[in-house]
């Protein structure tokens, strides 16, 4: 009697005949195993520019007990150098050894991977072993690193299995960079769980667009995970997914407007799922009900999550305050190697102070509303800087409090040949009212933004220093 075929995970590249199973995966962790042999949970930096050579590595490295630290390898040696330190690193996996010359750890070569692998069971998520560390912050001073242990990483991936569409048959792609967790969890780690198929293609460009766009139609993807800027680009300039196997696509990482996620489903016919998460809760932290999205809403919790006063006492429904969340997905033990006080990272009963803004309506769907230092109280009213940015196309503006005869005040700044600043005033005030005007209005030649499309404050706030007052 013929026995039925084993369901194997499979990742491929999406732009050339590169591909890797489960069964390789699991030779090459033996193969790492092998190398780390003389060390005790090491800890392993990846630094690989080639995506699909990073996800794969990444893949072996979760069946060992190790501690693995993706970072950006476009980084500088300056930027990367806090980082390996702070994390007393045993290992560096990169594709640029030349690169890494001087560091006081052992460097792997991507070059000197075998492509004979020993034999070695198939790897699989029933097996990840290794935790993560990811750095949010901190390319001076005291880096700030969320380490995430193997059951949580695990655990945020069954989430989204649970509450997004995924399906035995399900193609993934991941278009975003291999180092977040964002791809890492709602591409990759969902695609190894269910023993499918996952596509890796180049981190999202413009100059990438058509290839991207051909990959997704023919590798038959279903969903993807982005960022909302290239949720707008794909919006306007990719059509032709109209008559891809999409089936659904998520939304996180910044703010995702009830506008643009109406404009993309109605362009190119599936739904655009809004989440919102952050590192410290792995990557999920609600997601929206595919069967009942709420445009401008960032869905349900799929942890606990409390919208708090200044006390920390909940608020009602439709009360802005801040959002705290705890549960097994979320760090209890602060940062990583970090000495911050318990009390600024958390509140009474362990719950998380994420630093973000919003609230819960009635159906317990979350709305957020911006970062707590986005915001100015002006005659006591609260006044939320991404109100503002929402009422023009995204990137191009961007609010920044100051302060002004010791009271509290908000810069606009706005991209050069995007607004009239004049018009620009005259849509806020009549828009949000009078409390809302800018108290000073500046025009730079670009709206310094993340490669998630998040706007960089920090850099737009210097543009004061720089002679803006």
């Amino acid at each position: 009697m013929k026995m039925p075929e084993v369901r194997q995970f499979e990742l491929l590249d999406g732009l050339t005949s590169r591909r890797s199973t489960a069964a390789e995966l699991g030779g090459l962790a033996k193969w790492f195993q092998n190398r780390f042999a003389t060390k005790t949970r090491p800890v392993v930096a990846l630094i690989i520019d080639d995506k699909f050579e990073l996800i794969r590595v990444t893949l072996a490295l979760t069946q060992l007990a190790v501690n693995v630290i993706p970072l950006n390898p476009s980084a500088s040696e300056n930027e990367l150098e806090p980082y390996l330190r702070h994390a007393e690193v045993s290992f560096i996996v990169t594709d640029a050894p030349a690169l890494m010359v001087g560091h006081d750890c052992a460097i792997l070569s991507t070059n000197e991977l075998p492509t004979d692998l020993p034999a070695a069971e198939p790897a699989s998520a029933e097996h990840v072993q290794a935790a993560f560390v990811f750095f949010t912050s901190g390319s001076t001073g005291v880096p700030k690193g969320v380490r995430l242990e193997p059951a949580m990483v695990v655990g945020n991936a069954r989430l989204a299995i649970q509450h997004l569409p995924y399906t035995a048959d399900t193609v993934t792609a991941s278009i975003l960079p291999g180092y977040h967790t964002f791809t890492l969890i709602s591409d990759v780690m969902t695609s190894f769980i269910l023993a499918t198929k996952c596509v890796v293609l180049p981190n999202f460009e413009l100059k990438y667009l058509s290839s991207t766009v051909d990959a997704l139609i023919q590798h038959r993807v279903n969903t993807f995970s982005a960022v909302p800027i290239i949720f707008n680009v794909l919006s306007k300039f990719a059509g032709a997914l109209r008559e891809s196997a999409l089936q659904f696509t998520t939304s996180g990482a910044a703010p995702l407007t009830a506008e643009l996620a109406r404009q993309y489903t109605e362009n190119l016919g599936h739904p655009l799922v809004p989440c919102y998460g952050m590192t410290e809760a792995v990557c999920f932290i609600t997601i929206s009900d595919i069967r009942q999205i709420k445009f401008g809403s960032a869905g349900k919790p799929v942890v606990e999550l409390r919208v708090v006063d200044e006390g920390d006492i909940p608020l009602p429904s439709h009360t802005v305050g801040a959002i705290q969340v705890r549960g097994d997905t979320v760090i209890a033990d602060g940062y990583y190697r970090s000495n911050l006080e318990h009390t600024q990272v958390y509140a009474e009963g362990g719950w998380l102070r994420t630093g973000d803004l919003g609230y819960l309506d009635e159906d317990g769907c979350l709305f957020v509303r911006g970062r707590s230092k986005n915001m100015v109280i002006r005659g006591g009213e609260k006044i939320y800087l991404e109100d503002v940015e929402a009422l023009f196309e995204s990137g191009t503006v961007a609010g920044v409090p100051i302060l002004r005869d010791n009271s509290e005040a908000y810069a606009l700044f706005i991209e050069e040949g995007r607004h009239d600043p004049e018009h620009a005033v005259h849509t806020i005030r009549g828009a949000l009212g009078e409390r809302h005007v800018p108290d000073q209005v500046i025009m730079i030649p670009r709206v310094p933004k993340s490669p998630t499309g998040k706007l960089l404050r920090q850099e737009i706030a210097k543009e004061l220093a720089r002679g803006h007052r």
